[in-house]
Formats: structure tokens, C-alpha cells, sequence
């Protein structure tokens, strides 16, 4: 005699299988829409800005002039030269780098010579002068500069006439620029 083997299904056990795999799976959905909205944290930060300080200041008081006298004669000579010291100062708590830059009157560069360090500066566009500094450390450091504005050699003996009227005028006003820039 055959007889079929039949599997009896458990009922209890399949719907309680069923209701494991249920509960399982929205664990995973609901601890992760509750990890969104359920969790706490602490942070903290802070900068401190270090000092910037320089100074500029010039040994005369004068804040861009250059005064020239005539001879007796009314006459330039070779000696018609003037120095203009520069002192920046860095008190920062950083290092800086500095530019100096001399803006003359229109067409200056026909009647002065600009010297620094015992080299003739190159003028831009006939009334500038740019002067590279340098490195200034943190803490109290400083630099002199010191420029000679020169009459240039062809004005030495003449009498000012109209071809060179700033130099009539026996005085140049002019700007200075330092531009400062952080290297640290």
C-alpha cells in the first residue's frame, strides 16, 4: 500500500515565523527614524585673532615733503641732495613684509634721482617709485629706510626756469604708500 506522506503544516509556528520576520524588519525602519531625532551632541570652538600692529614714521615729521635750497647764486649744485628716513616698526604678533610707495608730482623723474641703498630706483610713469621692504618678524622689530632724493646731474648749475618749475618751487610734496602684507 502506498500512502502519501503528507506534511502537516504548523500553524502556530508559521505565523509566529511570519511575525518575527514583520517585527524585525520595521525594527530597522523605526530605529532609524528614531536615531534622526534621538541623539545629542556637544561642540565647542574658538579663535583667537592675533595683534596687528605697525607703525610708519619719518625722522623729520613731515609726512612727504623734501625741501630744497637754491645757491647763492640761484643756481643747483652737486649738492642739492636730501635724505628721507623711514622707520617702520612691527609690533604685531605676526610677521609682515612691507612696500614703500613715493607718489611725486607729474614728470618728477626729469628733475630728481630717487637712491636707495646707493642704486637709483626705476620711476613708473614719470611720478612713482615703489621700494620693496623687508620682512618684518613678530615682536618688536624695525627697518629704516633711508632715501636721497638727488637733483639729477643736468640741473647742476642752472637757474630754474619754467622747464622744471617743480624744482622753482625749492620744495616737492609728496605721498608715501606702505602697503603691509602678513606672511605667518
Amino acid at each position: 500500500m502506498l500512502t502519501k506522506n503528507k506534511r502537516k503544516i504548523n500553524i502556530p509556528l508559521l505565523l509566529s515565523s511570519i511575525l518575527l520576520i514583520v517585527v524585525l524588519f520595521s525594527l530597522c525602519f523605526t530605529s532609524g527614524i528614531l536615531a534622526k531625532y534621538v541623539n545629542t551632541a556637544s561642540v565647542s570652538d574658538s579663535a583667537r585673532v592675533a595683534k596687528f600692529s605697525v607703525a610708519v614714521s619719518n625722522t623729520d615729521g613731515t609726512s612727504g615733503v623734501v625741501s630744497f635750497t637754491q645757491a647763492t647764486d640761484g643756481t643747483y649744485d652737486n649738492t642739492r641732495e636730501k635724505l628721507y628716513e623711514l622707520t617702520v616698526t612691527n609690533t604685531s604678533e605676526v610677521a609682515v613684509r612691507y612696500t614703500v610707495e613715493l607718489v611725486f608730482p607729474q614728470n618728477t623723474e626729469k628733475i630728481i634721482d630717487v637712491v636707495k641703498d646707493g642704486v637709483t630706483c626705476s620711476w613708473i610713469d614719470g611720478n612713482k617709485v615703489v621700494i620693496e621692504g623687508t620682512d618684518l618678524a613678530a615682536g618688536q622689530t624695525s627697518a629704516v629706510e633711508d632715501i636721497n632724493f638727488k637733483v639729477k646731474d643736468h640741473y647742476v648749475g642752472t637757474t630754474p626756469t619754467e622747464s622744471n618749475t617743480l624744482m622753482f618751487s625749492e620744495a616737492i610734496d609728496f605721498d608715501v604708500i606702505v602697503t603691509l602684507i602678513q606672511i605667518d
